[in-house]
């Protein structure tokens, strides 16, 4: 039946841990190149504030490509094209019907005027604008625009044709007249339009290769826009990689693994190093849990604003891991997650190490989280723990040539890293809602934290100020039994705040009838009326008493079990040996003379039910001396492992041992003999010692 039990609860956990391994992998971003922040922040004709970047792989070299494309468009030639032979004939055709209506000009003037014409024609006539540039293109060819004409440069040149009184000039002014000397090139808007887009695209063309490994850029030069085309290259290339579905699957199989890797570690840590904690339920899902949604805020945090990593408040794990169980668990669970968070980590290195400094404190700082102040003081130590490594961190990678590179680095433009220290400080703040998720945690999962068990141990709570007020006797036995408890405690390293708790209300339940036992009973004693069975069953009472007074005041599970079984499932000998000598001749059933138990399941109980036997017995001894007080604890402790009471308890031989001689050194010390002056001695004959048991 226990192996059945144990198997349930290792695949309970295997379970939750494989569920967990898939949600955290779920919420993970697909895995990237990296793309540097740098690579998403310069602008261009400002200093690069980053350190010398390198091309991370083989990058085409562009030039400045406005400039390029200026140039580009200025030095352009648009493309002309003559008008079709047509119009030639047609011009020619025009001009020799105006010399046919002019014999009077004589015909070797004629002549000439229609040969320079048709020459002026052959070779071009072009505008004033077309003249502006030095060539035009026609089809592939560059022609000179200096050997072409425009109609005013023609006209000139008919002039000199033109002798006195030869009426040559009605002929010329027809020629200009009929628009003969219009440009007969026209420019080719589509194939000039088209000729510049190729010659943009060819500017904009690589015209090298930037190798892996050469510098791009160096720290504090310009970012002239020739560098920031070779960027813009770096980042777009980026970007396509990450874009390729291919790499998706083995990225996921990659994370699933590491996830699957750490989960796994943590699993055996506790399977192997706290069992205790590992066959608990409520502890194990609580941990599982809280470390899987932890890192899925993280993940999100980190997919929509990716930079802000540094001010998730990590510290918070550790802090509220360690007021439920113990600081190894804290630190181990700590570790396990700032793994997992480091894969969405921008600089992975530095993170670690940052927030394995950071558990640290966090868990040292926490050990006794028991009064404000402690979170305060861990929150200062965290805003100094991550400031320390991230100063030197940064002079580590920086090389910082002088103190005033370091602090221009930190202070001025375009560096301006000190808001990263108002982030550390930030995260030391948000540790103040360790007080809410420990709160919360106590409500879902019913654990005790130590700030509540500090709470518990104040005397003015209600339930020990009842106890006080009725049953003074019994609230002064507490109080001894936690003292004595907790110096045990302290010694077998068990939790010394709850034990301290659980003494303090242990005996709650004898508010019911507190003149029924002998610490309340001043010279009556009711027992005297009642049969041993009648008695014993009163005594017996103040457990489930205590318990229904436990749970109307909401104690927390953990104090109900010191109720339940300080007394363990032992027999209230003195009743029962009565119950015996009264029937001396039949067998006495000792049923109704023992406690409803369970025996004691934890070290703190187990303690609890020693003290409280140990020093109700001391207290009836007339000479507290050393022998009488050791020959009482080892009768006490014996006969309650003798009975089988300790079996149940994680507590060893050796810590019941030291148990025992811590109850002795603290006795001994609680009842030293002093000087007898005579007030004392004439105090001791006119007081009867009050009877001292249960």
């Amino acid at each position: 039946m226990e192996k059945s039990s144990k198997n349930t609860k290792l695949l309970v956990n295997v379970g939750f841990i494989v569920l967990s391994v898939l949600l955290i992998t779920y919420f993970l971003p697909e895995t990237e190149l990296q793309i540097p922040e740098c690579l998403r922040s310069y602008t261009v004709d400002a200093k690069w504030a980053y350190d010398d970047y390198k091309a991370p792989f083989d990058v085409d070299h562009y030039p400045d490509t406005a400039a390029a494309v200026k140039k580009v468009k200025d030095e352009f030639v648009p493309t002309y094209e003559r008008y079709d032979e047509n119009s030639h004939i047609n011009r020619l055709a025009t001009l020799q019907e105006i010399m046919n209506a002019h014999p009077e000009v004589p015909a070797q003037v004629r002549t000439a005027i229609l040969e320079k014409v048709k020459q002026c024609l052959e070779k071009g006539i072009i505008d004033e604008n077309t003249s502006k540039m030095k060539y035009i293109m026609e089809g592939e060819e560059k022609i000179p625009t200096a050997n072409m004409y425009t109609a005013e440069q023609v006209l000139k040149k008919l002039s000199p044709l033109s002798p006195p009184n030869s009426n040559a000039e009605i002929i010329i002014n027809k020629i200009s007249a009929e628009e003969i000397l219009a440009p007969n090139l026209a420019k080719n808007e589509a194939k000039s339009a088209q000729v510049l887009a190729d010659a943009i695209e060819s500017a904009r063309l690589p015209d090298g290769i930037v190798s892996k490994g050469t510098v791009i850029v160096r720290k504090g030069d310009i970012v002239t826009p020739e560098v920031a085309n070779t960027l813009g290259q770096c980042y777009k290339i980026m970007v396509e990689t990450n874009e390729k579905e291919s790499s998706h699957a083995w990225s996921w199989f990659a994370q699933c693994a590491l996830v699957s890797l750490m989960m796994a570690s943590f699993f055996l840590f506790m399977y192997l190093f706290r069992n205790r904690t590992f066959s608990d339920y409520r502890k194990m899902i609580f941990l599982i849990v809280f470390i899987t949604l932890f890192i899925v805020m993280v993940e999100i945090i980190v997919v929509k604003v990716w930079w802000q990593i540094y001010l998730v408040p990590f510290a918070l794990v550790p802090i509220v891991i360690t007021a439920f169980t113990d600081s190894r668990t804290a630190f181990y669970s700590h570790m396990v997650m700032v793994v997992i968070c480091s894969i969405v980590a921008k600089d992975r290195a530095e993170f670690i190490i940052m927030q394995f400094l950071v558990g640290n404190i966090a868990v040292t700082s926490m050990y006794e989280f028991s009064r404000r102040a402690h979170l305060m003081r861990c929150a200062f130590f965290v805003f100094l723990g991550y400031s320390v490594v991230y100063f030197s961190m940064t002079a580590i990678n920086k090389n910082f040539a002088s103190f005033a590179e370091m602090w221009s680095f930190f202070t001025d433009e375009p560096y301006n890293n000190w808001h990263n220290f108002l982030k550390f400080a930030l995260n030391a703040g948000f540790l103040a809602f360790s007080y809410v998720l420990i709160f919360l945690v106590e409500k879902i999962f019913g654990f005790t934290s130590t700030m509540t068990l500090v709470e518990l141990s104040d005397t003015n709570h209600v339930l020990l100020r009842e106890l006080a007020s009725t049953c003074s006797g019994t609230f002064q036995h507490s109080l001894q039994v936690a003292n004595l408890a907790c110096e045990a405690a302290t010694d077998i390293n068990a939790n010394v705040q709850l034990v301290r708790a659980g003494a303090l209300f242990h005996d709650v339940g004898k508010i019911e009838n507190p003149a029924f036992f002998t610490e309340n009973q001043y010279g009556v004693n009711p027992h005297d009326a009642l049969t041993p069975m009648q008695s014993a069953q009163i005594v017996i009472n103040h457990v489930p008493d205590g318990l229904k007074r436990a749970s109307k005041a909401k104690l927390p599970k953990a104090i109900c079990d010191f109720i339940a079984q300080h007394h363990g499932k032992g027999t209230t000998k003195y009743f029962y040996t009565m119950a015996c000598k009264a029937n001396p001749d039949g067998e006495v059933d000792p049923a109704p003379y023992t406690y409803p138990g369970p025996n004691p399941q934890s070290k703190e109980t187990a303690i609890v039910m020693m003290a409280d036997a140990c020093e109700a017995a001391t207290r009836s001894l007339k000479e507290p001396d050393e022998a009488t007080i050791t020959a009482i604890v080892d009768r006490i402790v014996s006969s309650q492992l003798k009975d089988g009471l300790l079996n149940e308890a994680p507590i060893t031989l050796r810590e019941i041992s030291i148990v025992k001689q811590a109850f002795i050194n603290r006795l001994r010390s609680m009842y030293h003999q002093r000087i007898e002056y005579p007030d004392d001695v004439a105090s001791q004959k006119s007081t009867p010692h009050p009877a001292e048991a249960d």
